[in-house]
């Protein structure tokens, strides 16, 4: 993803697969077809090759942020779907005991049930974790997101704060290091510490092993996402209710145009 300024917001130009893209609007559209139905959602076609197109974005259309979120609209334009889409909720099954934090008050959570991962469906992951964070999340600080495979968890889920000295695995390492030494030692403890600058204890996600989130910064290799992941738990943090609620929803309506269950 590639940023640019509109006085404060941020305008991405993000690049789609288009085989994916096409997959998921149900049909066939020569790239001029194409092209002319995002020109007309007043987007803008930056590049384009044989497998790639690349679209700048208003910083008021975050549903179009994720493929299956472009998809959708493009298929409303063309009358492929009939008015807005609705989804189905299914009955949560888990509760997350949240204690307050002031400092990072707002928290949200679903399970997403029925994965399948695709190559499209983990580059599609990548992408909109990535760019919600960056945009809506104002790099983590205004929210941020954590995805697990939920099958690794095991609940009780809490949502606390620990001292800096409560250990995690970090997310791409096998070491067991304290939160301190995380924010010191990790390539994203560095560059997301300042948000946490000064606080006396830290923010976490646990369940009956220990730490398994380290909001903003990052999550614990225990329940890292893999190709035989089925089912997961996307969770955020943040300083802002409404952008909170907003992210979550786009990531879940995306998966559910994916087939996958919301909770």
């Amino acid at each position: 993803m590639v940023e640019k300024q509109s006085g404060c917001e941020i305008m991405p130009t993000i690049t789609y697969d288009k085989k994916d893209l096409l997959n998921l609007i149900g049909e066939k559209l020569s790239d001029e077809q194409l092209e002319e139905v995002i020109h007309s959602m007043k987007t803008n076609v930056e590049d384009k090759n044989d497998n790639e197109i690349t679209i700048e974005l208003t910083p008021d259309r975050s549903d179009l942020f994720g493929i299956e979120g472009l998809a959708r609209a493009i298929k409303q334009y063309l009358g492929l779907q009939n008015g807005l889409k609705k989804f189905t909720v299914d009955s949560p099954k888990l509760h997350v005991r949240a204690s307050r934090l002031p400092y990072r008050p707002y928290l949200a959570a679903a399970v997403v049930r029925n994965v399948s991962m695709t190559d499209a469906f983990i580059k599609s992951l990548m992408n909109i974790q990535d760019v919600l964070t960056d945009t809506i999340g104002r790099k983590r600080k205004k929210v941020a997101i954590g995805i697990h495979d939920f099958d690794k968890i095991i609940p009780n889920i809490n949502y606390i704060e620990v001292n800096p000295d409560e250990k995690i695995v970090p997310l791409d390492t096998n070491e067991e290091m304290t939160l301190a030494e995380t924010l010191e030692r990790i390539p994203k403890g560095r560059d997301y510490g300042h948000i946490l600058a000064g606080l006396k204890k830290m923010p976490v996600w646990t369940d009956a092993k220990g730490i398994f989130s380290f909001p903003p910064i990052i999550n614990s290799d225990r329940t890292r996402v893999t190709e035989k992941t089925r089912n997961l738990l996307v969770e955020l943090t943040g300083i802002d209710e409404e952008a909170v609620l907003q992210t979550l929803n786009i990531i879940v309506t995306n998966f559910a145009e994916r087939g996958c269950t919301i909770e």
